[in-house]
């Protein structure tokens, strides 16, 4: 089952995302809504701020596999985008797969994994603790990561950008284990 909906690059728009999402029929053993809330309005806020100039569309696309436990999302935009080769240098074949640390505090690191010149995977070790030490910048990948399975980016020159996230049944009941062994001192 898919969901797709564009919107206007602009804060003005949040409301329609969240009557649109309260709308949605998705697994909610899979996702609250609120978790795909957070998860739809941080991809949102990041694609309008990334954008800039672009008067495209944000467009989102939900594909939902209700046998095989899987939603994935997917927020589209024309904007200028992150350059990641020029970001991390050109990557040769030994980078691909290397991970760069983007964020370390106490308890958590996120890293960015390049998967291709123009697309990062990033993961996230440890747990926050507390939101409030968390930098401005970087709270929306972390809050995406807490809730999602996985989290990509793809950058297109001169097309559209997009950020994949992906929540897998299976998954989140492993990261559920992860969590309990590790707050037992496994």
């Amino acid at each position: 089952m898919f969901f797709i909906r564009s919107f206007c690059p602009s804060e003005q728009q949040l409301g329609g995302l969240h009557q649109w999402i309260d709308k949605l029929r998705v697994d909610e053993e899979l996702i609250s809504k609120l978790k795909l809330r957070l998860l739809l309005v941080e991809a949102f806020v990041n694609a309008y701020e990334s954008g800039g100039e672009s008067k495209e569309n944000i467009t989102i696309i939900i594909e939902q596999q209700i046998h095989e436990g899987h939603l994935n999302i997917m927020v589209t935009d024309n904007g200028r985008g992150f350059d990641i080769d020029g970001a991390f240098g050109n990557f040769e074949g030994h980078q691909l797969g290397k991970r760069f640390l983007i964020v370390a505090h106490p308890g958590v690191s996120l890293y960015a994994i390049p998967m291709s010149p123009n697309k990062l995977r990033f993961k996230l070790i440890g747990q926050p603790y507390d939101d409030q030490y968390l930098p401005e910048r970087n709270r929306g990948i972390l809050a995406m990561l807490n809730i999602a399975t996985t989290v990509e980016y793809q950058y297109c020159p001169f097309s559209n950008n997009y950020l994949k996230i992906s929540i897998s049944k299976e998954q989140e009941k492993q990261k559920a284990i992860e969590k309990s062994f590790q707050n037992f001192g496994g």
